[in-house]
């Protein structure tokens, strides 16, 4: 069971040390692809196109239009989390603390104990 719970305490640490930096990746790509989307619609008003480009601009603004959605998406799920772990650093540090004196007592539990007697030395004798 507490190898369970330091796997849980783990991953959600770690969980919340990746969510800022997932949010802000996500926050980039969807500036990247409104500044894609904006370049095509830009080019399409000034610019004579045929049918194969009008067939390269729709496929691109596609793929842009996909992606920007995928990344507003994750941030809308994310965004949350994110608040809760603005919200919560004082409770997210003592669970930093309380995974490192989960693992320390792992450890111990884990490792040969070897109990030293204080009066009956003779009783552990040739063991």
């Amino acid at each position: 069971m507490y190898k369970e719970a330091r796997n849980i305490a783990d991953e959600f640490s770690r969980i919340t040390r990746e969510v800022p930096g997932s949010i802000k990746f996500y926050l980039d790509e969807k500036n990247i692809c409104d500044k894609a989307i904006s370049d095509i619609r830009h080019f399409a008003e000034f610019n004579k196109t045929d049918r194969t480009t009008d067939r390269k601009l729709i496929r691109t603004l596609r793929e842009y239009s996909k992606r920007r959605r995928e990344a507003d998406d994750n941030i809308k799920i994310l965004k949350p989390l994110a608040e809760f772990i603005d919200n919560n650093s004082v409770a997210l540090n003592r669970l930093d603390q309380l995974r490192g004196e989960m693992k320390k007592m792992a450890q111990y539990v884990e490792s040969d104990r070897v109990y030293k007697p204080r009066i009956l030395e003779e009783l552990f004798e040739g063991r």
